[in-house]
C-alpha cells in the first residue's frame, strides 16, 4: 500500500518573465525542500507565452545529488495542438524554438534524491532576444514526498 506524506502545492500569482537571456531561473514559488532516501512525486503544470517568433522555451528540473533521472513531458500549443510528449534524462533542458504564441507543459518526475536541497523548476528562453518567455499566473508546482 502507498502512503505519502503531506502535499506541498504552490500556484504563480503574477505573471514571471525572461527577457534577453537563456540563463535557467527559478519559476517562482516552484521549490520543495527534498530530504535525501524519501521518494518525491514532482508534477509541475504551466502556461507559458512567448512574444516573438525567434525565441523559444527551456525548462529544466533541477535535484540535490542526482545527476541522471527520467521524466515525461508533456507540451501543447493553444491548449489543443500537441508540440512534444515524452520522455527523457532531464539532466538536459527540455527546449525547443518556436512560433509566439500561448503554451501549457506538464512536467512530471518520480525521483529519489540521494542527498537534501532542493527540487526547482527553472525556465529561460531557448534563443536571447528582446521578445520574452512569461509564466502566466495561476501555474501550478507540487510534491508529494513519500511518508
Amino acid at each position: 500500500m502507498f502512503v505519502a506524506g503531506e502535499v506541498f502545492s504552490d500556484r504563480n500569482t503574477v505573471n514571471q518573465a525572461v527577457t534577453n537571456s537563456t540563463v535557467l531561473v527559478n519559476a517562482g514559488g516552484a521549490t520543495y525542500a527534498a530530504v535525501a532516501g524519501k521518494a518525491v512525486y514532482i508534477r509541475f503544470h504551466a502556461m507559458f507565452n512567448l512574444a516573438g517568433a525567434v525565441s523559444g522555451y527551456k525548462f529544466q528540473l533541477i535535484m540535490p545529488a542526482v545527476t541522471s533521472f527520467n521524466c515525461s513531458y508533456t507540451i501543447f500549443s493553444n491548449i489543443s495542438t500537441l508540440i512534444d510528449s515524452k520522455i527523457q534524462n532531464i539532466t538536459n533542458p527540455i527546449q525547443a524554438v518556436v512560433a509566439a504564441g500561448d503554451y501549457y507543459i506538464k512536467i512530471e518526475a518520480l525521483v529519489l534524491p540521494s542527498a537534501s536541497g532542493n527540487i526547482t523548476v527553472q525556465f529561460a528562453q531557448s534563443v536571447a532576444n528582446a521578445n520574452a518567455i512569461t509564466i502566466n499566473v495561476g501555474s501550478i508546482f507540487m510534491a508529494v514526498p513519500s511518508s
